[in-house]
C-alpha cells in the first residue's frame, strides 16, 4: 500500500510541476482602439508574446488624463484571441465601416500578420455587427488587473485618433 501511495504521490507532484506551455498570438501585433465619441476611450497593444499596454483616455475639454497599464494575457485569452484573428485574415474586411454620425463612438483596428496588415475603421460602433466589432467588445470585457498600473506613457499608431488637436495659437 506504501508503494501505491508513493507512485501516485510521485506522479501527482509530477503533474503538477509542469509549467504551461507558452502561447502565441498569430499576428505579431494587435492595436486597437476605442472612441466613445465623447469624452475618451481605450487604446490597447498586444504582442505576439501576449503582453498587453493598456491606455485608458479621458478628455475633458483642453484636458487629456490617461491611465496606463501592463499586463501578460493569459493562454485561454490569447486562444480566444486568436479564433478572431483567423476568422478576420481568412475573410474580407473593408478599410472602413462608416455610418455618417456624429460623436459615434469608433473601433479602430491594425492587425499586423507575419504577411500583411489589416487596418479597418468603424464609425458607429452600435450599428455594425462583424467579426471586427465582436473582437472590439472581447477586447473591451478584457480589462488588465487595476494593480498592473505603470507609469509609463505608450502611444501606438491607433492611439492618435484619441488625442484632441493641439489648440490654435493666436497669430
Amino acid at each position: 500500500m506504501k508503494k501505491i501511495t508513493t507512485i501516485i504521490a510521485t506522479i501527482i507532484f509530477c503533474w503538477s510541476c509542469q509549467t504551461e506551455k507558452p502561447n502565441y498570438l498569430i499576428a505579431n501585433s494587435l492595436e486597437f482602439t476605442y472612441s466613445n465619441g465623447w469624452s475618451g476611450g481605450v487604446s490597447l497593444m498586444i504582442t505576439r508574446d501576449g503582453i498587453l499596454n493598456y491606455n485608458q483616455n479621458e478628455i475633458h475639454g483642453e484636458t487629456n488624463k490617461a491611465t496606463y497599464y501592463k499586463d501578460t494575457l493569459n493562454s485561454q485569452t490569447i486562444d480566444s484571441i486568436n479564433i478572431f484573428l483567423s476568422k478576420l485574415k481568412k475573410g474580407k474586411i473593408d478599410s472602413v465601416y462608416d455610418e455618417n454620425c456624429a460623436d459615434c463612438g469608433m473601433y479602430i483596428f491594425r492587425i499586423e500578420y507575419p504577411d500583411t496588415i489589416l487596418k479597418s475603421t468603424i464609425t458607429g460602433i452600435h450599428n455594425i455587427d462583424n467579426e471586427l466589432s465582436k473582437l472590439a467588445k472581447y477586447l473591451l470585457r478584457k480589462k488588465p488587473n487595476l494593480e498592473n498600473r505603470i507609469d509609463t506613457c505608450a502611444d501606438f499608431k491607433t492611439t492618435n485618433y484619441l488625442k484632441p488637436p493641439p489648440p490654435l495659437r493666436p497669430n
